[in-house]
């Protein structure tokens, strides 16, 4: 049988609805994603958290932003490794969330505020471009055990969902407080890695 034919016959099988593709992608994830936490803590030291308790509120709300895209980028992640499952959905969903994101980011900017741009963003966006191979390359592993069709999404929102994992570890760490830090040097790096991923999906994850 050759790939053309398996493509087919996984299609008209219908979407899946079983339960492993998203456990084995929840697995890889949680591993990379301590992995994540394990290097920021070896290199910055203890997390604000540790530091200092009190913030717990804080480091609670910035974890929002990271967290909306890494669970509307695992669902897309999903879907774009079961054939005959559309991951139209959740790719909106992330379109959306940017969409808001850059629209904040230029009102932001254009009224020249000190918040803007930080005084961490060059720390935050080398630690979530530095964190982001890792969970690209077990989301990458995750979905050659699944069936992807469309390579080039595939590895697109892999590369958003990964970064977007990063994102979140690094948060923990991140001493800013201010919506349009996060909005401009999460989001950043994580575009950017979406469109990384999106160019080596169809060399990694070929068939």
């Amino acid at each position: 049988m050759n790939t053309a034919d398996l493509i087919a016959r996984l299609a008209d099988e219908g979407p899946s609805t079983h339960a492993r593709p998203a456990m084995m992608i929840l697995g890889w994830t949680a591993g990379a994603f301590l992995a994540c936490l394990a290097l920021l803590a070896l290199v910055l030291g203890a997390p604000i958290l540790v530091v200092a308790p009190a913030t717990a509120g804080v480091v609670m709300a910035k974890l929002a932003f990271p967290l909306g895209i890494a669970l509307a980028g695992g669902l897309a992640v999903r879907a774009a490794g079961v054939p005959g499952r559309s991951a139209r959905w959740p790719v909106f969903a992330l379109a959306a969330i940017f969409a808001v994101s850059a629209l904040v980011v230029a009102l932001e900017a254009a009224q020249f505020t000190p918040a803007f741009p930080g005084g961490t963003w060059a720390r935050c966006v080398t630690a979530i471009l530095l964190l982001t191979p890792v969970v690209f390359l077990a989301s990458c592993r995750a979905l050659r055990k699944l069936a992807p069709t469309n390579l080039r999404l595939a590895g697109g929102v892999a590369g958003l969902f990964s970064a977007a994992v990063g994102a979140t570890a690094y948060a923990f760490w991140c001493p800013e407080t201010t919506v349009t830090f996060q909005l401009a040097w999460y989001g950043g790096p994580i575009i950017l890695a979406g469109a990384v991923g999106a160019l080596l999906g169809p060399r990694l994850l070929r068939w």
